[in-house]
């Protein structure tokens, strides 16, 4: 079980780099921007909570563009395999300067495998969001998109974990959008490293581009990222 877990986490890597040379598009209006995170984490024995606040820049690092509140709950399943539900409220600012106000929901699954000091992990997740719900016709209709996100880090360090990855992002259902339904429309590649402070405190850094192709107008973004993370556990679990 270990190898063929091995093996299908390393195939869906080499198939997401595979992927990166297909369906470019001439890229237009580049972007540069940063996002902030601060997250709490409650650990029980099988259960994780936790509690996300980010808030993003953009336009080259002079303009807000949103902020977002995410609650999430978390089951470990096994030690490799984890499922994981959440709700996210974003405010996002829109060019005319008031906000778009957005529910999304999500669910992950998350498996993950040790190679030596290589941990490789994958994410799948099912994103559902309403875009100004009741405001008009089309915010009553959500859209629907599947990302898959894999990732490799090193654990070689006692403090330190640096990490790369790559997403992919496909479009089910976008009533905005419709002309580009059933199709991958976004790829973001990221490089980081995780610094643990002590058993409650870490902090991540990262950079990440994140691209979009085989739609008409693709924008190419250009983000730095700093997360802060606190983690507790309840007193009777080991550390």
């Amino acid at each position: 079980m270990v190898v063929s877990r091995k093996y299908l986490l390393l195939g869906l890597l080499y198939a997401f780099i595979s992927m990166s040379c297909f369906g470019q598009t001439k890229r237009v209006f580049p972007d540069f921007g940063h996002w902030n995170t601060i997250s709490v984490e409650y650990k029980m024995k099988n259960v994780e909570l936790g509690l996300d606040q980010e808030w993003r820049i953009r336009d080259e690092y002079r303009r807000l563009n949103l902020f977002y509140t995410q609650p999430s709950v978390a089951y470990n399943i096994k030690k490799w395999f984890k499922s994981t539900l959440s709700y996210r409220f974003t405010q996002k600012l829109r060019n005319e300067d008031s906000f778009s106000y957005r529910h999304r929901f999500q669910w992950d699954i998350y498996l993950k495998e040790k190679i030596k000091e290589i941990g490789i992990g994958y994410r799948s997740r099912i994103q559902t969001e309403w875009i100004d719900l009741n405001v008009s016709e089309l915010g009553n209709i959500p859209q629907w998109y599947w990302r898959h996100k894999i990732d490799l880090k090193y654990n070689g360090f006692k403090k330190w974990t640096p990490y790369l990855g790559i997403e992919f992002r496909y479009q089910i259902k976008d009533p905005l959008n419709e002309e580009y339904d059933l199709g991958w429309r976004r790829a973001r590649f990221f490089v980081g490293v995780e610094y643990k402070i002590n058993k409650h405190h870490r902090i991540d850094m990262f950079y990440l581009t994140q691209q979009e192709f085989e739609i008409s107008t693709p924008n190419e973004l250009y983000i730095s990222g700093l997360q802060y993370t606190y983690t507790f556990k309840k007193k009777k679990d080991k550390e």
